[in-house]
């Protein structure tokens, strides 16, 4: 771009004398059309800058800018900052909405930018300077003005208040930044889903208000058996209505860890550096069970655990383990288990029927394993639920247990015992998965 001749107008020469008074005999549309020529021209000039031009124009204009600002006395600083309020309320004002939404934008993009960029030392003077000046400004406030900004704050205050009542999910926009203690947040009706007193007339199954209909049983097409009452204790210890059940139902995940058969296990555990409140895994979640009995100088641990032999050791043993539950509950269960699970008592007798430790215990995934004939598992059948076998008789879906072995086998999530093996007390009788 070729430079730019010097004018060599200046305030006292005739010709910008003649010009001031041109310009005041303008009319307003002469005065807008010479506006928007010069901008026009100023447009196109920019546009031709380089780049090393442009950084030397507005290095020269912030020089000149600070320059001037340097040699204004108080009453020309406040008219100019005066007259650049009132231009910008002007431009605001003919702003059309799409145009306020992407200034706010780009004025937020631009603060953003400045504040990522800023030092922990600049950050610190920065709000201490914002301080000072809302507290500057405060102070000049005259009666009236300090009432009437308290007012508009009360006011817009209100007016959240009212529009957090709207039916709108957008009134729970920035409501972490901006929480208001007089607005009753619990108690939205976007919030609030009632209570679970829908029954279901095929079912009975409980619902909220807003649940489709179908969507526990298909409108009775899809019938789900029960699952039978438990026995004592655990059917008292269910229903909360004394202090031992209370204790009890408040530890329930503790218990029922007491007592599970299998255990946990993840493809991929997730470490994460530091302090992690989650525990993060990736990939499938399953579970793993052990042989009956422990290998040579092993602690019995799950399963094993059904198989000490001693009602006492039994009980320690579970204790041990899972730290905060009560001993005499963790007796009873103990003993109901063994009386009522089917599953305990079908692994004690097969622990009784292994003539030695190449035979196996298999758990059938099926009562008859698809493909396979029925009279296969016959002998020595135990019963329905499993067989005492030896040699490779089972299926990939069958759970196979060992008298004494080192490994853990994966129990697979499509077995009828899947959950009845980890969450005995849900399935206290062994019963098979719905």
């Amino acid at each position: 771009m070729p430079s730019k001749r010097k004018s060599n107008l200046s305030s006292t020469s005739s010709k910008a004398r003649a010009m001031k008074i041109a310009r005041s005999q303008e009319s307003s549309l002469h005065t807008e059309l010479r506006r928007c020529a010069q901008a026009e021209r100023q447009a196109a000039s920019r546009a031709a800058e380089l780049p090393s031009q442009r950084q030397q124009r507005l290095e020269e204009q912030a020089t000149r800018q600070a320059s001037l600002r340097a040699s204004e006395n108080d009453i020309r600083t406040q008219v100019r900052i005066s007259q650049q309020a009132q231009r910008q309320t002007a431009l605001r004002a003919l702003e059309s909405p799409l145009q306020t939404q992407l200034r706010l934008e780009e004025q937020a993009e631009r603060q953003a930018v400045l504040r990522a960029n800023e030092t922990p030392l600049q950050t610190q003077q920065r709000l201490e300077e914002q301080a000072e000046r809302q507290a500057a400004s405060r102070m000049a406030e005259t009666p009236e003005e300090s009432l009437e900004r308290r007012t508009a704050h009360a006011e817009m205050q209100a007016e959240r208040r009212r529009a957090f009542m709207r039916n709108s999910w957008s009134v729970f926009n920035n409501t972490a930044f901006e929480y208001d203690p007089l607005i009753d947040y619990k108690n939205h009706s976007l919030v609030v889903i009632g209570l679970m007193n829908k029954k279901c007339r095929f079912c009975d199954a409980l619902k909220w208000k807003d649940e489709t209909a179908g969507l526990c049983c298909f409108n009775g097409k899809i019938r789900i058996p029960t699952l039978d009452a438990p026995e004592e204790p655990l059917k008292t210890l269910l229903l909360f209505d004394s202090d031992e059940s209370r204790r009890f139902l408040n530890r329930i995940r503790k218990y029922n860890s007491c007592f599970q058969m299998t255990s946990f296990g993840v493809d991929r555990e997730i470490i994460m550096p530091g302090f992690s409140p989650t525990f993060t895994v990736q990939g499938q979640v399953y579970h793993r069970i052990g042989s009956l009995l422990p290998a040579a100088n092993e602690q019995h641990k799950f399963l094993q655990i059904y198989f000490m032999g001693d009602e006492d050791n039994e009980a320690d043993r579970r204790c041990q383990y899972i730290q905060g539950v009560e001993r005499e509950v963790v007796v009873e269960i103990q003993r109901m288990l063994h009386e009522h699970n089917q599953l305990i008592n079908t692994f004690k007798t097969a622990l009784d029927r292994m003539p030695h430790e190449q035979y196996k215990l298999v758990i059938h995934a099926d009562r008859t394993p698809h493909g396979e004939h029925e009279r296969r598992f016959n002998a020595p059948l135990i019963n329905d639920v499993a067989a005492v076998v030896c040699g490779d008789f089972s299926s990939s879906r069958d759970i196979v247990l060992r008298a004494h072995d080192n490994t853990l086998t994966r129990v697979p999530d499509t077995h009828k015992f899947y959950d009845a093996l980890q969450y005995p007390l849900i399935f206290s009788k062994g019963q098979e998965e719905i």
